[in-house]
């Protein structure tokens, strides 16, 4: 039986029309990441950003465009626990929101260097 990683489905969230896309382990199959995705909109930057600050606290800045909001994109983040963080991107086209659960993240680091550890003691053993 094939294991899929990534599924998505198109969905409205803050009114307006998003692509949310569902990241699992590959082994373990579980949930680790989830991104969500609109079309660039003025408004629903200010909305998002506002949700998130009264939420969690301001979100820290990784980026800010010098030159202006439209001319480059703009990161964000937040921490609501040691194994969450919350990324937010915006540019002239899109906007995205990425959950990760950073626990399971490692997981499936952890998960791709057993294969590949696997791999290689297997190649090791014909010889």
């Amino acid at each position: 039986m094939k294991k899929y990683r990534k599924f998505h489905y198109y969905d409205v969230i803050f009114n307006e029309e998003a692509r949310i896309d569902l990241f699992f382990t590959k082994k373990s199959n579980e949930l680790y990441k989830l991104e969500i995705r609109w079309s660039s909109n003025q408004e629903l930057k200010k909305t998002i950003i506002s949700v998130l600050n009264n939420k969690y606290n301001n979100g820290k800045t990784t980026f800010a465009s010098s030159l202006g909001e439209n001319i480059m994109s703009n990161f964000k983040e937040w921490r609501p626990n040691n194994d969450t963080l919350l990324k937010y991107k915006s540019g002239i086209g899109s906007i995205s929101l990425t959950y990760i659960d950073l626990s399971y993240q490692y997981n499936e680091y952890k998960e791709k260097k057993i294969k590949q550890l696997n791999i290689i003691v297997k190649d090791a053993n014909k010889f």
